[in-house]
């Protein structure tokens, strides 16, 4: 045997785990955040596709329903957070994740017999954390808009702080766009027509709507339909020139374009909750 043949095979062996990968891994994290009532819309192309996909929101859970963030007013008694992966073509929703913690609305609704009453009712704090997601392994090649907001439903200060991050296995760019943006939040108490009893507690609503008009080339939204404990919550969002969603005892997204949303809304329960909101914003 050639006595040098194993140096030979060794020094062959070393050198090629020395030599880069044609094909090594790219990653891009991306971290969106900002205050209550704001948005961030990317524009995201993937020509190869992304390899992997991790999505997450790192929105802090450690906000108590008796924060003064979330205390501030009635308008203040949650915080949503949503980010979502969108195709440009059909605005199809890719990838999402959703969270949505607060105290319940603090707002007296009642509807009957054609008549309203609206008033604000502070009441005991009843915490809930809803979340909600479907984020794929990989994402098949195209443009892509990331949108992420956060809403407590007020202007009002102090706001509390929303943060989302993605993570593409692939290289990407991820400066927001310089679109302008305008976050919109609607919970049960802005429904209105049907029969409806409710307060910070047990509710009921039966054929309640409301109309959205959001002012933006692009809707990219989420519907949260729950109950803590025992109950039964149904919203339908019929968007502009797409089949109408139905959301049911779940926390859902949706997207559309300019026009008029018509919203319907059934619930019945302990703790019910109807929440619709999201992000209008011009073409990226």
């Amino acid at each position: 045997m050639n006595p040098r043949l194993p140096l030979a095979l060794a020094l062959l062996v070393s050198g090629a785990t020395l030599l880069p990968s044609a094909h090594a891994a790219v990653a891009t994290t991306c971290t969106l955040s900002g205050p209550a009532g704001s948005a961030s819309v990317v524009r995201i192309d993937l020509p190869q596709g992304a390899a992997s996909l991790a999505m997450r929101i790192t929105t802090s859970t450690a906000l108590s329903p008796t924060d003064p963030a979330l205390t501030a007013g009635r308008n203040s008694w949650h915080l949503a957070t949503q980010i979502a992966l969108v195709r440009l073509r059909d605005q199809g929703v890719v990838a999402h994740r959703e969270l949505q913690l607060g105290s319940s609305p603090r707002r007296l609704a009642i509807s009957a017999a054609g008549r309203d009453v609206r008033a604000d009712a502070p009441g005991p704090g009843l915490p809930f954390k809803h979340t909600g997601g479907y984020v794929p392994d990989a994402v098949a090649p195209g443009s892509y808009l990331l949108v992420a907001m956060g809403a407590d439903g007020s202007a009002a200060l102090p706001n509390p702080a929303w943060s989302a991050q993605v993570v593409f296995g692939a290289a990407v760019s991820c400066l927001p766009a310089a679109v302008p943006t305008t976050v919109f939040d609607l919970d049960q108490s802005a429904f209105s027509g049907g029969t409806q009893v409710s307060a910070a507690g047990p509710g009921l609503g039966q054929g309640t709507s409301a109309v959205l008009n959001p002012k933006g080339t692009w809707v990219v939204g989420m519907v949260d339909a729950q109950s803590q404990g025992a109950g039964d919550v149904t919203v339908n969002v019929s968007a502009p020139g797409r089949a109408t969603v139905t959301v049911h005892n779940a926390l859902h997204p949706f997207t559309g374009r300019r026009g008029p949303y018509r919203l319907r809304a059934d619930w019945m329960g302990a703790m019910p909750l109807v929440l619709v909101t999201g992000v209008a914003f011009g073409a990226p």
